[in-house]
């Protein structure tokens, strides 16, 4: 939700005239525009019906930007208030005239710029706390950045779609770099079920997957099934009755974690391919360095230039 003081939510309800259950309510007094103008600059701004939304169709105008300040991130109220205030600077002379104490001591000008000031600070709140992984592939950055921009605005229902082709990219390439060839269904296309089944054997072969991590991979190919389900019948991917915010945040948040959990295993898997295949009844051979400062296995000879340290030499 959007933090605002005291002293800022005064500021907003006096700039912007919310009283008595309306917004801009001077308007309504002295022009006959009537509600169905901020009704639009409101869906507009947020993508929330207040007429239609269960949530807030019993809710005044003023108790509906209430509720939106309250539950929503910062990123969405400082839309909400830019569609305002941008209403209010094209009709600043009719909005003068309505509320006309603003006529006084250059008030307009002053509480304006201060408004702006906070509608700009409230869309540089930072938001949103899931990270995507990394994934640095050309050709679709341009899918990664609207995907993050969702993520931003907490439009987690929206990302539903996006981050389905996110992550078989992802899986994709965690696979590559572990020499591993994703196999594709009759159709043509690559499965989270059989890339998740290769990267655990990979993981495992490199004695890197306690119980904890097998159960936890187990069960993530039951998460990708049913958010596969999930993508298919209820996001915009189709026409469908599209899942409810809240719990496509959950959705999201858990499948990437999964992602930047994979990836992290992914590292270490590829530390050990580095240096060498050679493991004994401890999981690895035994390395020294030579007089070169390379390390060096005891069993094949391989070596690698570098020295005993955690960043090139994890066991």
């Amino acid at each position: 939700m959007a933090r605002l003081s005291v002293n800022e939510r005064e500021l907003l309800y006096k700039f912007f005239d919310i009283s008595g259950g309306y917004v801009l309510l001077s308007l309504y007094r002295n022009t006959g525009k009537n509600k169905t103008w901020t009704q639009k600059i409101i869906f507009e701004a947020t993508n929330i019906d207040i007429y239609e939304d269960s949530n807030y169709k019993t809710l005044s105008q003023q108790k509906a930007i209430e509720k939106i300040i309250d539950t929503q991130p910062a990123v969405v109220v400082s839309k909400l208030f830019k569609g305002f205030y941008d209403y209010v600077m094209f009709n600043e002379q009719e909005y003068k005239r309505a509320y006309s104490s603003w006529c006084y001591d250059n008030l307009f000008d002053d509480l304006s710029n201060k408004v702006e000031k906070l509608i700009i600070k409230l869309k540089e709140t930072p938001t949103s706390t899931t990270t995507l992984p990394q994934l640095d592939t050309e050709g679709i950055k341009v899918l990664e950045n609207d995907l993050k921009q969702k993520l931003e605005n907490q439009e987690f229902n929206l990302a539903i779609d996006r981050l389905h082709t996110f992550a078989l990219f992802y899986l994709e390439k965690l696979c590559k770099e572990n020499n591993l060839i994703p196999n594709k269904d009759p159709k043509g296309h690559i499965m989270f079920d059989d890339m998740i089944t290769q990267l655990q054997n990979k993981f495992d072969s490199n004695k890197l997957l306690n119980n904890f991590d097998k159960e936890t991979i187990k069960n993530s190919k039951i998460m990708l099934q049913k958010y596969n389900e999930v993508r298919n019948n209820q996001s915009f991917a189709h026409p469908n009755n599209v899942i409810e915010n809240a719990k496509a945040k959950y959705v999201v948040e858990n499948i990437i974690a999964l992602l930047n959990y994979l990836g992290e295993l992914s590292k270490e898997s590829k530390k050990i391919d580095t240096y060498c295949q050679c493991k004994n009844s401890s999981g690895y051979t035994s390395h020294t360095a030579n007089n070169c400062g390379w390390v060096v296995c005891n069993d094949c000879g391989k070596e690698i230039e570098g020295s005993f340290t955690e960043d090139i030499f994890p066991f």
